[in-house]
């Protein structure tokens, strides 16, 4: 199955950033594209400036955060790729995702399958990487 049609057919999108400024630009962008309310969630263990706080102010922020009970940020390994499986995530994704939110990274995911191809680009021109383009991580960012 092609990365295309992998997306055609899924619920959520989801990219990890190494950085939470980026992840905040990401964030912005995919809001002013018309992705709100609980079609967009955040989880992020980040704390390190300004910026990245605004990414935090949500970490446990829509549908995604609900799948967890709102725990995101204590939440034990299993928690979020239990959530990121429910979605319709294969397991080994899922766990490479909570893993690298486990790392300190933020993970940005959009749900719904009519415009998930565009929210993958804008996550990607902030810096956004995922289990398919771990290329795109940022040096010194873990690659599965």
């Amino acid at each position: 199955m092609t990365l295309v049609a992998m997306m055609e057919v899924r619920e959520v999108t989801v990219c990890l950033f190494y950085d939470p400024e980026a992840a905040c630009e990401a964030l912005a962008e995919l809001q002013s594209a018309g992705f709100e309310g609980d079609n967009v969630s955040v989880i992020s263990p980040q704390e390190r400036h300004d910026k990245g706080a605004r990414a935090r102010e949500g970490a446990a922020a829509g549908a995604l955060a609900a799948a967890i009970g709102g725990a995101a940020l204590g939440a034990g390994l299993g928690a979020i790729a239990g959530a990121l499986i429910r979605m319709g995530l294969p397991e080994d994704e899922a766990r490479y995702y909570e893993q690298e939110v486990h790392n300190g990274r933020t993970l940005l995911a959009v749900h719904g399958r009519k415009r998930g191809e565009e929210a993958d680009r804008i996550m990607h021109n902030h810096g956004g990487y995922d289990m398919q383009h771990p290329q795109n991580a940022p040096a010194g960012a873990r690659a599965g």
